[in-house]
């Protein structure tokens, strides 16, 4: 072969490379850069609306297993009894409620299993909502095994020798199901498992204060438990006739420690979100 049928002999791959330059290569990284950015907020908007649709499912199976338990026992509302754990200072559900044990403690979904509900909806899954990545105390690899908790006002009993005992024989504190229909705010309105703050979360009982049965007690808008804000900044509630609604709080706390004591609302916001909460228990007016 000669030298001039040499010179015009071509490597197509060299052109290619030689023909993709520096800037071509960073408008390209640029592109997906920018792609990513925008798709990523969607992609974690999206997940958090699953995760909360599969919460609101799991609500909906035990608020189906409250009324199979009610229809089962006499139109008797499933208990709900706290008392202290053998520390003294964390509290327990008790023997005979929904659920038992204490979600910051236990590492085992026994307690759920010996809970009222369980031969009513027997997945433990059901009791943890998807979206709830907390430990168990002093277990960091140890998910806990439930989120969810019942209003308090819907036959609890307590024993922990604390201001929450006064509330065991008050008539709002509701044992029977019929007792729904001759109270306000009626039976879609009032409230009964919801999804607590996993800072607060430990017995079976979402506590709120009732300013309709003492208001001289409950002048100020008050938390006792924190509702979640995992979703998005909203939580789920699953009411007395069976529906969940979804709330999206309008002020986001994002405590960092929690003292297990009365927290008073830090702004007008939070302060209607406590009295939306509070308009859903019994008592409160229609």
């Amino acid at each position: 072969m000669n030298a001039s049928c040499k010179s015009e002999i071509r490597n197509p791959k060299s052109e290619i490379v030689s023909g993709f330059t520096l800037v071509e290569l960073l408008v390209v990284i640029a592109i997906i850069a920018i792609l990513v950015a925008m798709l990523l907020p969607v992609v974690s908007r999206a997940k958090i609306k699953g995760q909360s649709i599969l919460c609101s499912n799991n609500l909906k199976q035990l608020q189906l297993a409250w009324f199979l338990y009610v229809q089962d026992n006499d139109d008797y509302l499933p208990p709900n009894r706290v008392g202290p754990t053998q520390n003294g200072f964390d509290f327990r559900s008790l023997k005979g409620s929904w659920v038992l044990g204490n979600a910051l403690l236990d590492t085992t979904t026994s307690n759920i299993a010996s809970g009222v509900l369980w031969p009513y909806t027997s997945a433990a899954l059901v009791y943890r909502c998807p979206s709830d990545r907390s430990t168990v105390r002093n277990h960091p690899t140890i998910l806990r095994t439930r989120s969810y908790a019942m209003e308090h006002w819907l036959n609890m009993h307590s024993d922990q020798g604390t201001a929450l005992d006064f509330a065991n024989d008050q008539p709002f504190n509701l044992k029977k199901h019929n007792q729904l229909a001759s109270v306000t705010p009626g039976v879609s309105r009032v409230f009964v498992f919801t999804d607590e703050h996993p800072l607060c979360i430990d017995d079976g009982v979402f506590s709120v204060p009732s300013p309709w049965q003492f208001p001289e007690v409950n002048p100020t808008p008050t938390w006792v438990s924190l509702p979640s804000e995992r979703h998005g900044g909203g939580d789920n509630l699953s009411f007395a006739d069976g529906h969940v609604e979804f709330r999206r709080w309008l002020w986001r706390r994002n405590p960092k420690t929690f003292s297990g004591t009365r927290s008073f609302a830090a702004n007008e916001k939070d302060a209607q979100d406590i009295r939306w909460v509070q308009n859903r228990i019994p008592g409160a007016p229609p």
